[in-house]
C-alpha cells in the first residue's frame, strides 16, 4: 500500500519559497528593505499597486517594510520579495492574502512589466491555491497594462465584476461552493451564508406585507410569508440543510452601515466544475426601504459574481409589473424580459446570459 502524501506545513509556521526560470520568491526580510525602497519609487511599479480593496490602503515610508513582516507574524497575509536569480537583485514583491476572496498582488519594476515575465510570476502564484488554502485569487490590471492583462488571461484569470473596476479572478481547480461557501462584498452590502442567528432581523423582511408582494415563490414549498420568529427560524434551518446537501445557496444580505440583515439573496444553479445548467434562479428578497434602484442595482451587480462561481448559462429572476424600481434596476444591469415554463406560461421574468 502506498503511503499517504505528507501534509504540507503551515505556511505561517514554515514560509514556502518558490523558484522558476528567472525568479526566486522568499519571505520579505529586513535585508531586502533598501532594494525594496528603491523598487517602490519606480513609477511603473507604483502604477501597479492594488490599494483599493476592502479597507486596505498603503502607507509606505519607503524605508522599511516592517508592516509586511508584522502581518505575516499575525497570520494576516504573506509578502514575498521577488528576486531576479540571474542578477541576484530584488525587483519587487508579491503578496497573497488568503481565504475565499484571496488578493494577489504582483508589483515589479518597469523592465519586468512584460507579458513574458509576468506570466512566469502568475504561474508561480498558482501554488498559492494549495499552499495557502486559497479558493479564489483576485488581482488588478488596468487596461493600459497590456502585458499584465495578457499574462493573466493566458493563465486562466477572467475579468471579474467586483466592488472595484479592472479586477481579474481565478478559482482553485478544486473549488466547490458547497464546501467553501463564497462570500461577496459590495459598497454597502455584504453577502454570506444565511444563519439561524439572522432570524430576528429577517422577520422584519418576511413579515412585512409591502415586501412580500415582490417575493418570488414559484416552484417553492412556501410563499415566504412568515409572522413568527420560530416559523422563520425553522425555515432558515431548511435553507442551511439545502446548502449542506448541495441544493442551493441562500445568502443573508447585511447592510454594513447599520450592521443588520435586511433580506436574502438565493442562487440556484450548477456547481462550478459540474455540468452547465441551462439557467439558474436568482431570488432577491429585501425590506421595503431597500426596494430602490440604488440598493437593488448594487445587489444585482454583486450577484453578477455568481456567474463565475456557479456554472449556469444564464440567470433568471422575477419582477412583477408593480416592482418598478426592480425592473429598472434589472434593465440597467443587462437583464431582458423573458417567459419560463412549458409553453412559456410563467410571466414577469427577466434573464441575463453568462459572460463566460
Amino acid at each position: 500500500m502506498m503511503a499517504a502524501p505528507a501534509a504540507k506545513p503551515d505556511p505561517y509556521e514554515v514560509c514556502p519559497t518558490y523558484d522558476s526560470e528567472h525568479f526566486h520568491l522568499r519571505l520579505v526580510s529586513p535585508e531586502d528593505d533598501a532594494a525594496l525602497s528603491e523598487c517602490y519609487n519606480d513609477p511603473a511599479l507604483r502604477r501597479s499597486l492594488t490599494c483599493d480593496h476592502w479597507d486596505c490602503t498603503y502607507h509606505f515610508g519607503f524605508e522599511n517594510f516592517d508592516g509586511w513582516r508584522d502581518a505575516y507574524r499575525e497570520r494576516r497575509y504573506t509578502r514575498f520579495s521577488v528576486v531576479d536569480k540571474r542578477r541576484e537583485k530584488v525587483i519587487g514583491s508579491a503578496e497573497i492574502f488568503g481565504g475565499d476572496g484571496g488578493i494577489l498582488r504582483l508589483e515589479v519594476i518597469g523592465e519586468y512589466e512584460t507579458e513574458e515575465y509576468l506570466s512566469e510570476l502568475v504561474k508561480i502564484a498558482d501554488s498559492f491555491f494549495d499552499d495557502f488554502h486559497v479558493t479564489r485569487m483576485m488581482t488588478k490590471a488596468v487596461p493600459e497594462a497590456s502585458g499584465r492583462v495578457a499574462a493573466l488571461t493566458k493563465n486562466g484569470f477572467v475579468p471579474y465584476p467586483a466592488r472595484f473596476e479592472h479586477y481579474y479572478a481565478k478559482r482553485s481547480p478544486a473549488y466547490d461552493p458547497y464546501v467553501h461557501c463564497p462570500v461577496y462584498w459590495g459598497k454597502r452590502f455584504y453577502l454570506r451564508l444565511v444563519s439561524t442567528d439572522d432570524a430576528f432581523d429577517l422577520l422584519k423582511c418576511y413579515s412585512d406585507p409591502e415586501a412580500r408582494q415582490f417575493f418570488n415563490s414559484d416552484n417553492c414549498n412556501s410563499d415566504f410569508h412568515w409572522s413568527a420568529l420560530g416559523e422563520i427560524r425553522g425555515y432558515i434551518g431548511w435553507w442551511v440543510d439545502a446548502y449542506k446537501s448541495g441544493g442551493f445557496i441562500r445568502y443573508s444580505v447585511i447592510d454594513r452601515l447599520i450592521n443588520q440583515v435586511i433580506g436574502t439573496v438565493e442562487i440556484f444553479g450548477g456547481k462550478n466544475g459540474g455540468p452547465r445548467d441551462d439557467y439558474g434562479i436568482l431570488r432577491v428578497d429585501v425590506r421595503p426601504e431597500y426596494e430602490t434602484g440604488e440598493s437593488l442595482g448594487e445587489l444585482l451587480a454583486v450577484a453578477d459574481q455568481f456567474f463565475y462561481d456557479f456554472n449556469s448559462e444564464m440567470f433568471v429572476t422575477k419582477a412583477i409589473p408593480e416592482a418598478v424600481e426592480r425592473r429598472q434596476a434589472l434593465a440597467r444591469n443587462g437583464y431582458l424580459p423573458t417567459h419560463l415554463g412549458d409553453g412559456a406560461q410563467r410571466e414577469h421574468y427577466f434573464v441575463k446570459r453568462s459572460p463566460r
